[in-house]
């Protein structure tokens, strides 16, 4: 692996290679499914990393994945042009700058990744940009393109490798070239497939989308209050428990724009929209109304518990918990990947209420517990001076036991004998003991 690395460098040097131009590196990382379709080339430094990449007409940018011990893991990113980066200290990306003639390339795809090409007649051709955009069942995550004839424009997808159909292009440019932009489709012109849809009665319907923020029970998008905002744009995405893969956005409060995540088909949360227009037209610039609801003054332990926002942790495993949101004062539900995540999380929406529902009753519990703390600390100190007191009074009766004792060691003829005669006899040398011959 090394003695390839080293070849690879000196083939850059040699110029053996075609010259690529990168830009400076940045502490970025790319979302989870462009990283598990990058190329992984193992350890590696920096120059040989952009080597690979440069040596690769389809690498848009190297990335080094830093790890503790100093070594680096390189990976090569093919994202068409638009790799969607987020800030990340433990990675290093270096993006190419030189310009790529992807245009120009034939593009070899595998035939059961291919989409499919037939079709009947050139009227069947126009039809393409009517079709609704389609992931397939594959589980891969190709970033294509499709004519969205409801909003007249190209829109992206992420295609799944498989049984697609033809509204489905690798660029923004070929689905344009391929399908002119137009006004939307009133509902009379819309495509049989379509249709269908909307005709199927609801309990046959497998995958239910959730209600999105342009709702008639919510105020135009440029006003709403506290609650609305943090419903409509401040909650977390959420993926739900389906296995669908629908690309949608959602609105991230921390970088203060739209972002793009795949949903699952179900039980998401109204912090979900179709396309980026919608969700930029409901959350950017909008004035939040301050709150109807007074929050109450929390304590450090209740805010830790109740009030900081849900973490679904770096772990990819999915669990349905609840959570206390103090805004709205009420348990919604978000998904826990399995590990780290904070202590505002809980199994059921009873055990979220009977935890955080009620302030006032979590402080007089704060409180019942600190008083009994302190009366358990009262007994203890008591317990331990009443221990002293008893050893002390213990030394000191047997202490005069003893004294006692070698008082009342005499005879009792000296207990006969007046004072002055008691005097003189213990006065008296002992006698000498016989000598034996």
């Amino acid at each position: 692996m090394k003695l390839a690395l080293v070849l690879v460098v000196l083939c850059a040097l040699n110029a053996c290679t075609q010259q690529c131009e990168f830009a400076e590196p940045r502490e970025r990382a790319p979302d989870p499914m462009l990283l598990a379709s990058a190329t992984r080339l193992g350890d590696s430094d920096p120059e040989s990393c952009r080597a690979q990449c440069c040596a690769r007409a389809n690498c848009d940018a190297a990335l080094l994945e830093l790890s503790v011990n100093g070594s680096a893991q390189c990976f090569l990113l093919d994202c068409d042009g638009a790799c969607t980066l987020r800030e990340d200290s433990q990675y290093r990306v270096y993006e190419r700058t030189d310009v790529h003639t992807r245009e120009n390339k034939t593009h070899i795809v595998p035939l059961m990744l291919a989409t499919s090409t037939r079709t009947e007649d050139n009227n069947e051709t126009q039809d393409r940009c009517s079709l609704p955009s389609r992931v397939g069942m594959c589980k891969a995550a190709f970033r294509r393109w499709f004519f969205d004839s409801d909003s007249g424009s190209c829109q992206r997808f992420i295609f799944g490798g498989c049984d697609g159909n033809d509204n489905n292009f690798q660029s923004q440019e070929e689905c344009e070239a391929a399908c002119p932009l137009r006004a939307a489709v009133n509902e009379e012109e819309k495509p049989p497939v379509k249709a269908y849809l909307n005709a199927l009665p609801p309990q046959t319907s497998m995958v239910t989308p959730p209600q999105t923020g342009l709702s008639e029970d919510f105020p135009e998008p440029n006003e709403m209050s506290q609650e609305q905002f943090s419903e409509l744009c401040a909650a977390p995405p959420v993926v739900g428990p389906c296995r669908a893969a629908f690309p949608r956005w959602f609105y991230s409060s921390t970088n203060s724009r739209c972002e793009l995540f795949i949903y699952g088909g179900c039980r998401g949360n109204k912090n979900n929209y179709r396309d980026e227009k919608e969700c930029s037209a409901t959350c950017d610039r909008v004035k939040v109304l301050p709150s109807k609801k007074q929050l109450p003054e929390m304590s450090e332990e209740y805010r830790a518990v109740c009030a900081v926002a849900p973490e679904s942790g770096p772990c990819r495993a999915s669990f349905p918990k609840f959570y206390y949101d103090p805004e709205t004062q009420s348990c919604k539900s978000f998904i826990y990947g399995g590990c780290k995540g904070n202590e505002n999380k809980y199994e059921t929406e009873e055990e979220c209420e009977a935890r955080c529902g009620d302030p006032e009753s979590f402080e007089s519990r704060g409180k019942g517990h600190s008083r009994w703390t302190a009366a358990f600390f009262l007994f203890l100190a008591l317990g331990a001076v009443s221990c002293l007191l008893l050893t002390a009074l213990i030394l000191i009766t047997v202490r005069r036991q003893r004294n006692q004792r070698h008082l009342s060691i005499r005879s009792d003829k000296e207990e006969l004998l007046p004072d002055s005669e008691r005097a003189s006899l213990d006065s008296l040398p002992l006698p000498e003991s016989p000598q034996q011959t």
